[in-house]
C-alpha cells in the first residue's frame, strides 16, 4: 500500500500524469504550443475544440490571480479559440472556481482521479467474446482511433482535425505512449491511451461507442493498459473517472484520492 507520508508527492504526480496525456503531443507538434510557467501550463492546439486546449496546473499567488485569468483568457480569445480551465489537487488559490464562475465559466464536469497499487497484479482473464484489443502503429490506424473518439460518449469534438495533425508526433512517442482500439463484430468500438511517465503509468481517453456499451469494451481496453503498464516496470497507475465509470475502475482495484473539474466558456 502507499504510505500517508507520501501522499501529497503522489496527488502532485497524479497531476503532472493528466497534464502530461493532454501536452504531450501539442507541445512536438507545429502549429500548436505549450506554454510552461511557473503560474500555469497552456495548451493551444490551434484547434476550435474543449477538449484539446487547456488552461492547467494553475498555482498563483491570491494578489495576481484576476490578471492571469484575464491574461490566459485572453491568449484564447484573441484566437477565437474555446478553452477549458482544469482544476486539479494543487490548484492555487483556493477560490479560483468562483473567480472563474464569476467571469461566466461553468463547471461542467468533477471527476476523481484515482489510483492502483499493480504491484501483486493478476494477470487478466480472457477478454469477452468477440473483443480485439490492438496496440496502433500507424497513421490510419490513430486516425480510425479518432474517428471513434468523435463518435464515442460523450464525443470529442475536434479529434480527427487533432489526430490528423499530431498522428507523426504520436507514432514517434511510442516508447512512452500506447494508443489502443478495441474491435467488435469486426468493427472498432472503443479506445484507450497509456502514458508513461517517470512516476506513474496514466490510462486516458477510455471511450467506447453506444452500440457496443456494457460488453465488457472498457474494461478489457483498461486492463491491457494495466497489462503493459505492469510489464514496463511501473508500480502505480493513475486516471480520472466519469461518473459512469467509477464502478469499472473501483472494480478494477482503483481508489479515489483526489478531484479534478474542468470549466468551459465559448468564445
Amino acid at each position: 500500500m502507499i504510505a500517508a507520508e507520501d501522499a501529497f508527492d503522489l496527488i502532485g504526480s497524479m497531476e503532472n500524469s493528466f497534464v502530461g496525456h493532454l501536452s504531450h503531443l501539442a507541445a512536438c507538434t507545429p502549429g500548436m504550443q505549450v506554454i510552461e510557467r511557473e503560474e500555469f501550463v497552456l495548451i493551444d492546439s490551434g484547434i476550435p475544440s474543449t477538449w484539446h486546449n487547456f488552461i492547467c496546473k494553475v498555482r498563483v499567488a491570491e494578489r495576481d490571480i484576476d490578471a492571469r485569468i484575464d491574461e490566459a483568457n485572453a491568449h484564447f480569445e484573441e484566437r477565437g479559440l474555446p478553452v477549458t480551465w482544469l482544476l486539479g489537487p494543487t490548484t492555487r488559490p483556493g477560490d479560483l472556481a468562483q473567480r472563474l464562475t464569476a467571469r461566466g465559466l461553468t463547471c461542467v464536469e468533477t471527476v476523481p482521479g484515482m489510483i492502483r497499487d499493480l504491484r501483486g497484479f493478476d494477470r487478466p482473464a480472457d477478454r469477452p467474446d468477440g473483443v480485439t484489443i490492438r496496440r496502433l502503429e500507424n497513421r490510419d490506424e490513430l486516425l480510425c482511433y479518432a474517428h471513434v473518439l468523435a463518435t464515442a460518449d460523450p464525443p470529442q469534438s475536434g479529434a480527427v482535425e487533432f489526430f490528423n495533425k499530431t498522428a507523426a508526433t504520436a507514432i514517434a512517442k511510442r516508447r512512452s505512449v500506447t494508443y489502443y482500439l478495441a474491435w467488435f463484430e469486426g468493427k472498432p468500438v472503443g479506445t484507450a491511451e497509456l502514458y508513461v511517465d517517470n512516476a506513474l503509468a496514466g490510462v486516458y481517453s477510455v471511450a467506447t461507442v453506444e452500440e457496443a456499451r456494457r460488453r465488457g469494451v472498457a474494461t478489457a481496453l483498461t486492463v491491457t493498459a494495466l497489462t503493459d503498464a505492469f510489464d514496463k516496470g511501473r508500480c502505480l497507475a493513475t486516471l480520472q473517472a466519469s461518473e459512469s465509470g467509477q464502478g469499472l475502475y473501483a472494480r478494477l482495484g482503483f481508489r479515489s484520492r483526489c478531484r479534478f473539474s474542468f470549466f468551459k466558456q465559448d468564445p
